[in-house]
């Protein structure tokens, strides 16, 4: 295990992630290239046992990736979702709802529905999912850290 993480540059992993996720991407690859059968699975996939390591490192580190990524992305969302429920304005307060309902609930929901739903016009509706987008996007891809975000929101972050 040690091997792994070196390779995967462990002490970056935990910084960055929290040990929690670190060690799980570090257990997952360990097992990946541990385990013999006929056959390896990884998350929903099975792969057969005769694939070299290279290809298995490759497919293991996708995988530990992809868990990486959507902890993240679930990290942004919940500070949208909290971001929005401590907003002052009643535009702003909707704004996770509208991503949740039109994006993320069990299936997606015309935007009329939507619209019908929170009581507003479809241009309000687009200009209130276009102030969300933008604060998502801020919290996934365009600021290193938590001051940086506090100035650009004006109001203040997540906790």
């Amino acid at each position: 295990m040690e091997n792994v993480h070196d390779q995967v540059e462990y002490s970056v992993l935990q910084q960055e992630y929290g040990q929690d996720l670190a060690d799980e991407v570090v257990s997952l690859i360990t097992e990946v290239l541990c385990r013999s059968g006929p056959a390896v699975r990884i998350g929903q996939d099975s792969y057969p046992a005769g694939f070299s390591k290279a290809r298995m490192w490759s497919v293991a580190l996708i995988a530990a990736a992809n868990q990486v990524l959507w902890a993240k992305v679930n990290a942004a969302l919940d500070c949208l979702k909290e971001i929005c429920e401590r907003a002052p304005k009643t535009n702003e307060k909707r704004g996770y709802g509208l991503i949740y309902w039109r994006y993320l609930g069990p299936q997606a929901i015309p935007v009329e529905q939507i619209t019908q739903k929170y009581h507003i016009e479809q241009a309000q509706f687009f200009r209130d999912i276009r102030g969300a987008m933008e604060t998502l996007s801020v919290l996934l891809f365009g600021v290193g850290n938590a001051e940086d975000f506090i100035f650009y929101q004006g109001k203040g972050g997540c906790d």
